[in-house]
């Protein structure tokens, strides 16, 4: 969850309220003087802070929400290849189990090769944590699906400032 877009939802969730508030006291429009040539320029802002203020509250909601609910072995790990790149053991498959609250008998494999073992062992726990608190892993992905939506407003009246303003 370290994606940089997402993440500096944060930054923009204290810069909007600020420079809205600071860019309301500017007028729409300006004329410019350069060399003699004089230029009239909109400096109304194509999209709504309000809009782009509540996408980075909704996406720092879900993040926050997915950092404090999500059980640590699917945040650090995206598959059994990259626990056994780490070079973690079977056993050390046992703290995760602990952070969801569910026994060792219940995932850990006894009988085979030590790999085999492991390699079951893991997936048994990453589906037991796929399926812990599925309220909170909703609420986080419709947090981010309004987060995403609201960003798509906000482009979408760029995109129709631009046709308006550029191509009328």
């Amino acid at each position: 969850m370290s994606h940089k877009a997402v993440t500096s939802m944060y930054v923009w969730l204290g810069v909007v309220p600020f420079l809205a508030n600071a860019l309301a006291k500017i007028s729409d429009e300006a004329d410019l003087t350069v060399f003699g040539h004089r230029f009239h320029l909109i400096l109304e802002l194509p999209f709504s802070w309000e809009c782009f203020f509540f996408s980075a509250f909704f996406f720092s909601l879900g993040t926050a929400l997915y950092v404090l609910f999500c059980p640590r072995l699917i945040k650090e790990f995206d598959d059994f290849g990259q626990y056994y790149r780490s070079g973690r053991s079977q056993d050390e498959l046992i703290p995760y189990g602990e952070n969801i609250g569910v026994q060792q008998q219940e995932y850990l494999q006894l009988d085979g090769p030590e790999e085999e073992r492991r390699r079951v062992s893991f997936w048994q726990l990453y589906r037991m944590a796929l399926n812990h608190r599925p309220g909170w892993r909703l609420a986080s992905g419709i947090c981010f699906v309004v987060g995403g939506i609201l960003l798509l407003v906000v482009l979408l009246m760029n995109l129709w400032w631009v046709i308006k303003h550029v191509v009328f």
